[in-house]
Protein backbone atom coordinates (compact mmCIF):
# COMPACT_ATOMS: atom_id res chain seq x y z
CA UNK A 1 0.00 0.00 0.00
CA UNK A 2 1.33 3.42 -0.93
CA UNK A 3 1.77 5.80 1.97
CA UNK A 4 0.06 9.18 1.59
CA UNK A 5 2.01 12.26 2.57
CA UNK A 6 0.46 13.74 5.74
CA UNK A 7 0.49 17.31 4.41
CA UNK A 8 -1.15 16.22 1.17
CA UNK A 9 -3.84 14.35 3.11
CA UNK A 10 -4.51 17.41 5.29
CA UNK A 11 -4.98 19.47 2.13
CA UNK A 12 -7.42 16.85 0.81
CA UNK A 13 -9.36 16.89 4.07
CA UNK A 14 -9.38 20.68 4.06
CA UNK A 15 -10.76 20.74 0.52
CA UNK A 16 -13.45 18.20 1.48
CA UNK A 17 -14.39 20.27 4.51
CA UNK A 18 -14.51 23.46 2.46
CA UNK A 19 -16.75 21.85 -0.17
CA UNK A 20 -19.08 20.53 2.53
CA UNK A 21 -19.21 23.87 4.30
CA UNK A 22 -19.87 25.80 1.10
CA UNK A 23 -22.65 23.34 0.20
CA UNK A 24 -24.16 23.80 3.67
CA UNK A 25 -24.04 27.58 3.26
CA UNK A 26 -25.73 27.34 -0.12
CA UNK A 27 -28.39 24.95 1.21
CA UNK A 28 -29.13 27.35 4.07
CA UNK A 29 -29.15 30.40 1.79
CA UNK A 30 -26.35 32.08 3.76
CA UNK A 31 -23.78 34.28 2.06
CA UNK A 32 -21.17 34.06 4.81
CA UNK A 33 -17.40 34.19 4.34
CA UNK A 34 -15.50 30.90 4.56
CA UNK A 35 -11.71 31.03 4.47
CA UNK A 36 -9.32 28.10 4.49
CA UNK A 37 -5.62 27.48 4.17
CA UNK A 38 -4.74 23.78 4.28
CA UNK A 39 -6.34 22.37 7.39
CA UNK A 40 -6.99 25.74 9.06
CA UNK A 41 -10.37 27.42 8.51
CA UNK A 42 -12.81 30.02 9.73
CA UNK A 43 -16.45 30.74 8.92
CA UNK A 44 -17.28 34.41 9.38
CA UNK A 45 -20.95 35.21 9.86
CA UNK A 46 -20.95 38.18 7.53
CA UNK A 47 -20.91 39.18 3.87
CA UNK A 48 -17.95 40.86 2.21
CA UNK A 49 -14.27 40.27 2.62
CA UNK A 50 -12.25 39.56 5.73
CA UNK A 51 -8.62 40.67 5.70
CA UNK A 52 -8.07 41.50 9.36
CA UNK A 53 -9.67 41.62 12.79
CA UNK A 54 -11.37 44.95 12.07
CA UNK A 55 -13.15 43.34 9.12
CA UNK A 56 -14.01 40.20 11.10
CA UNK A 57 -15.59 42.24 13.86
CA UNK A 58 -18.50 42.97 11.50
CA UNK A 59 -19.57 39.34 11.94
CA UNK A 60 -22.99 38.57 13.37
CA UNK A 61 -21.92 37.26 16.77
CA UNK A 62 -25.47 36.29 17.76
CA UNK A 63 -25.84 34.15 14.60
CA UNK A 64 -22.46 32.55 15.35
CA UNK A 65 -23.57 31.76 18.91
CA UNK A 66 -26.76 30.07 17.66
CA UNK A 67 -24.70 28.08 15.12
CA UNK A 68 -22.06 27.10 17.67
CA UNK A 69 -24.63 25.82 20.18
CA UNK A 70 -26.69 24.00 17.53
CA UNK A 71 -23.54 22.23 16.32
CA UNK A 72 -22.46 21.43 19.87
CA UNK A 73 -25.90 20.01 20.69
CA UNK A 74 -25.53 17.75 17.62
CA UNK A 75 -22.08 16.53 18.69
CA UNK A 76 -19.86 18.81 16.58
CA UNK A 77 -17.49 21.03 18.54
CA UNK A 78 -16.05 24.13 16.89
CA UNK A 79 -13.99 26.83 18.60
CA UNK A 80 -16.38 28.80 20.81
CA UNK A 81 -15.43 32.24 19.49
CA UNK A 82 -16.25 33.76 16.12
CA UNK A 83 -12.67 35.01 16.01
CA UNK A 84 -10.86 31.69 16.47
CA UNK A 85 -9.62 29.49 13.64
CA UNK A 86 -10.56 25.84 13.43
CA UNK A 87 -8.17 23.05 12.57
CA UNK A 88 -8.57 19.64 10.99
CA UNK A 89 -6.24 16.77 11.75
CA UNK A 90 -5.35 13.42 10.25
CA UNK A 91 -7.65 11.90 12.86
CA UNK A 92 -10.64 13.28 10.92
CA UNK A 93 -12.12 11.00 8.29
CA UNK A 94 -14.13 11.83 5.20
CA UNK A 95 -17.14 10.42 7.04
CA UNK A 96 -16.52 12.81 9.95
CA UNK A 97 -16.47 15.73 7.53
CA UNK A 98 -19.67 14.62 5.78
CA UNK A 99 -21.44 14.37 9.16
CA UNK A 100 -20.10 17.81 10.10
CA UNK A 101 -21.46 19.29 6.86
CA UNK A 102 -24.91 17.83 7.61
CA UNK A 103 -24.85 19.23 11.15
CA UNK A 104 -23.62 22.61 9.89
CA UNK A 105 -26.40 22.81 7.29
CA UNK A 106 -29.03 22.29 10.00
CA UNK A 107 -27.28 24.66 12.41
CA UNK A 108 -27.10 27.43 9.82
CA UNK A 109 -30.90 27.44 9.83
CA UNK A 110 -31.06 27.88 13.62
Amino acid sequence: MERVNGWARLEELGAEFEAGTRAALKKAGRDYVFQRIGSMFCLYFMKGEVHNLADAQHSDKAAFARYFHACLDAGVYFAPSQFEAGFLSLAHSSEDLAKTAEVAARALLA
